[in-house]
């Protein structure tokens, strides 16, 4: 959101799009590794006894 709010009322420079795509790289990969860890956690996890779900 702070980017757009940055750049909403200026033209992008190609200084700026640099700055942006790495934040969002950044964000990404954050993401990402979170989502990897969960999912790791999820199945390490011993499974309960759960009837399937139909």
């Amino acid at each position: 959101m702070e980017l757009l709010l940055k750049f909403m009322d200026t033209a992008m420079k190609k200084d700026d799009s640099v700055e942006t795509l790495a934040r969002i790289e950044a964000l990404n990969a954050v993401t990402y590794e979170d989502y990897q860890q969960a999912k790791r956690a999820l199945a390490d996890r011993e499974p309960k006894d759960v009837e399937p779900v139909r």
